[in-house]
């Protein structure tokens, strides 16, 4: 194989992660961050 089909082999492979916004809340805890993160979904039934 030469280098060009190694290379696009790679990135068919790779799967993007879906990146979240969000607002922190709360950080009053030792280590732990509370985070809100708010997502719109549409409803299957009534779109």
């Amino acid at each position: 194989m030469s280098e060009q089909q190694v290379a696009r082999e790679d990135r068919s492979r790779v799967r993007h992660r879906k990146r979240f916004v969000g607002r922190v809340v709360s950080d009053k805890m030792d280590k732990t961050v509370v985070v809100l993160v708010e997502t719109l979904v549409k409803h299957p039934l009534y779109g």
